[in-house]
């Protein structure tokens, strides 16, 4: 009798010992599907992001081309708009900085660069800082106000903007020409018939 009760529990320690060995290998054989079709649903949104990635560069490109092609054109407020996209594109400001071109030119009005440019800036036209920083605020806005064509520079114009806002202006484009790709600018004074 002793003899048969240890077969029986032999017996149901090998079952136990079969169940447990098959539910194992089961369950790695789920792990193991379960990965492989991970890495495949991984594996195709890869492939969709590379042709994404391959139509957003062609598309880059092309705009790039076209932008080059009519850097030649652009007025005063476009190169504004022409310094803040190279700023954030070359790292002299964060690209994630608020939205909006004058934000962009608030960021780089607050470079050291920009610092030590305007600091000449102010002592060769006589100015304080606290009005040409005032200015900076709203230069956007006031740039969009006089909206020239140019003749393959973009020209700043002695009537069309008050000496602090010149000053501004100059020294935006004046850090902007150390980078690469700058714009070509001039500062034209006053016509002495509109004196």
């Amino acid at each position: 009798m002793l003899e048969e009760l240890e077969c029986r529990w032999y017996d149901r320690y090998e079952a136990k010992v079969k169940e447990l060995a098959a539910d194992y290998h089961h369950r790695v054989d789920a792990l193991v599907e379960k990965s492989r079709q991970d890495w495949v649903a991984n594996m195709a949104e890869l492939e969709a992001k590379s042709r994404e990635i391959s139509t957003l560069q062609v598309a880059l490109e092309g705009q790039i081309n076209e932008t080059l092609r009519f850097k030649e054109t652009v007025n005063l407020r476009g190169g504004l708009e022409w310094i803040v996209y190279q700023a954030k594109g070359l790292g002299k400001i964060k690209k994630d900085c608020a939205p909006g071109i004058q934000a962009g030119l608030n960021e780089i009005a607050n470079t050291a660069a920009f610092g030590k440019v305007l600091a000449k800036e102010l002592v060769s036209r006589n100015l304080l800082e606290k009005d040409v920083k005032r200015c900076i605020a709203v230069l956007y806005h006031e740039a969009s106000k006089q909206a020239h064509g140019n003749k393959g520079k973009i020209t700043i114009y002695h009537e069309d903007h008050v000496e602090n806002e010149r000053a501004a202006l100059v020294t935006f484009f004046k850090v902007q020409s150390g980078w690469a790709d700058c714009l070509k600018w001039e500062e034209v004074p006053r016509s002495p018939q509109k004196v």
